[in-house]
């Protein structure tokens, strides 16, 4: 069966593939090597077969083409082979490992070349300079056991300081995060009718099979809160990686210094981000939440844990998020259906001035109350990394459900009110 990627996807591709390596730079100019020009020709491909397949998406013909995150695997492997250790060579992993976030699928050709890069990068690059720009792309797309057993292999092995930290908290979230996937497919489990629940419980073993086991839950957790607390005593001033323009096959060369060459933001400290990583551990499915405690939006004080005794439905969103505002009918809904129950929807909308988060209140776009998160503090504190991102909390104030939409937000809702 083929991946089915969406057609957002496909538009976000093809903007990002409209501008990339001319026929002029590849004879004259920016790269010197044989190596470097081999490596730009393989990305002029890649973008040619991605653009080939938007446009044939966009336009509703069939063309026999394979995406290239699959079909050139072995391309960027054999690169990768005659340039080991190289900056090329460590371009070509660095290009499977992101490409592969797009799909979800276990036995797809993109993710076992992920797997490929990512044993290679553990054997060959620990010790590499530019390593750690490769973390942030680890938990995308299909979950793959290479991830964690990379990163072990960087902190074992690597004599540099930020890489090593930045190694320990990507491996603490991973663990944290995947200690709480057993609970959360079992909650989605609870929504479904008997086939669809046999369905997706293969597919959660397929993947999560070797960490499927309570032991092996507790001791991920213990794990990461030491590697938490070393990051605490022993890493203080250590910054994140820059970010790397990721969207397209790059010569990949990180410029270090304390504003990111890419956003013209500040750096954050790793230690800034264990908060977010604690998260993960203390408040999963079947655990409290940390309390929200600010003014509302019409500076009225607010607290989460006024809403005990009640069915809360938490939404992390912003204006201009599509899938959150496509969310938007359906919660007035929700709101409307469920008035004078003892039920309440509430979002933090990371939004960077007020007055936007008002104007979608005053036209009823917004029909529930709102902390308005400019600064992101909210979102920060409860590790929030994509948009929307809901939870559900029943009335003794413990999270049961994450990640809802639609009817199986309503399910787990009315499923909640029916338990009181």
């Amino acid at each position: 069966m083929k991946p089915i990627v969406t057609a957002r996807i496909l538009v976000f591709a093809l903007v990002c593939s409209s501008v990339l390596f001319s026929q002029e730079q590849l004879e004259n100019g920016e790269a010197a090597s044989k190596a470097e020009l081999e490596f730009l020709e393989l990305a002029k491909q890649f973008n040619a077969d991605t653009k080939l397949i938007v446009e044939s998406h966009m336009s509703g013909k069939e063309i026999d083409i394979e995406f290239p995150e699959a079909s050139m695997v072995d391309d960027f492997l054999n690169l990768e082979s005659n340039n080991r250790g190289t900056r090329v060579g460590f371009s070509c992993l660095f290009q499977l490992v992101v490409q592969a976030g797009r799909f979800s699928q276990v036995d797809f050709k993109a993710t076992m070349g992920k797997q490929k890069a990512l044993r290679i990068l553990g054997d060959q690059y620990a010790d590499y300079p530019d390593i750690d720009s490769t973390f942030r792309h680890l938990m995308s797309g299909a979950r793959v056991p290479e991830s964690a057993n990379f990163l072990r292999e960087v902190i074992k092995t690597t004599s540099l300081e930020d890489v090593k930290a930045n190694a320990m908290l990507t491996l603490a979230n991973m663990l944290a995060t995947e200690a709480s996937f057993a609970a959360n497919i079992e909650s989605r489990l609870s929504l479904l009718d008997h086939e669809s629940a046999i369905e997706l419980k293969q597919e959660y073993t397929q993947q999560f099979a070797d960490i499927d086991s309570d032991t092996w839950r507790g001791e991920a957790r213990d794990e990461a809160r030491r590697m938490l607390k070393t990051l605490a005593t022993a890493y203080p001033d250590v910054l994140e990686p820059p970010l790397t323009d990721s969207r397209k096959p790059s010569l990949i060369q990180i410029e270090r210094s304390d504003v990111d060459a890419l956003t013209h933001a500040n750096r954050r400290r790793v230690v800034d981000r264990i908060p977010s990583a604690t998260f993960e551990l203390e408040h999963s499915i079947g655990q409290k939440p940390p309390e929200i405690d600010q003014e509302d939006v019409a500076g009225n004080a607010m607290r989460l844990s006024e809403f005990r005794g009640k069915v809360v439905v938490l939404m992390f969103s912003y204006t201009g998020c599509g899938p959150c505002e496509e969310m938007y009918p359906r919660n007035r809904e929700l709101v409307e259906e469920l008035a004078g129950k003892p039920f309440v929807f509430v979002s933090v909308m990371r939004d960077p001035k007020l007055e936007t988060t008002s104007t979608a209140i005053a036209s009823k776009k917004i029909t529930w109350r709102v902390w308005l998160d400019g600064e992101a503090t909210i979102s920060q504190q409860w590790n929030v990394r994509a948009w929307p991102t809901i939870y559900v909390i029943d009335s003794g104030g413990v999270i049961r459900y994450e990640g809802l939409r639609g009817e199986n937000l309503s399910l787990a809702v009315h499923k909640l009110l029916d338990e009181d």
